[in-house]
């Protein structure tokens, strides 16, 4: 079976809320042996297991459309969006995902935490070549946020050759356009695998 990713502190506490209303309402009801309370009561418990079922149908079909985004709806994304995106992507595959402020982030867009591992992430929403200012961003971000890996991931189809040169140097991982688009397919294709196989 697969496994569920657990619920927030926040979706815990507001399903609770609901049923502590409902289970409160449907007592009172019971005791003033009030028919309208007591109809009303039935429905709200039906709405609260219809409400649940379509919140959990809605998270695993936005999972799946993550798992499924091709580059030209990545493209059609601003910067924001993307980093948003990649940051939905990374905390669909279990990482603890920060997506930092706009402005005065230090060059870091996310920050991934996996294993013990904790990773600064650079999205460049370009159509133009990436170049070496944002691994010189990136690299500087790692030192700030005492990051152990330090990723640039673009949906530009390259990086200059100074970019690529200075990720060697400075142990930056590069991922492009072609890259990312792999990354995705073939992370839905297990995701589905494991769904068929589980």
């Amino acid at each position: 079976m697969a496994k569920r990713k657990k619920l927030s502190k926040n979706e815990i506490i507001n399903i609770g809320l609901l049923v502590v209303i409902i289970i409160a309402f449907f007592w009172t009801s019971l005791k003033n042996k009030e028919t309208w309370a007591i109809v009303t009561s039935i429905v709200l418990c039906i709405a609260l297991t219809l409400g649940i079922f379509f919140f959990f149908k809605y998270k695993r079909n936005r999972k799946i459309k993550i798992f499924s985004t091709k580059m030209r709806e990545i493209d059609k994304m601003n910067g924001i969006e993307f980093e948003q995106y990649l940051g939905e992507l990374y905390s669909a595959l279990g990482y603890k995902t920060k997506v930092t402020q706009a402005s005065g982030d230090f060059g870091a867009d996310l920050i991934l935490e996996k294993d013990q591992l904790r990773t600064v992430v650079q999205a460049k929403h370009y159509k133009n070549p990436v170049g070496y200012k944002a691994i010189q961003e990136i690299d500087s971000a790692k030192n700030i946020y005492k990051a152990d890996e330090a990723i640039v991931v673009t949906n530009s189809p390259s990086f200059t050759r100074q970019a690529i040169s200075g990720a060697k140097k400075l142990r930056v991982k590069l991922v492009s356009r072609k890259d990312l688009q792999k990354f995705i397919d073939s992370v839905g294709n297990s995701k589905q695998e494991n769904g068929r196989t589980k």
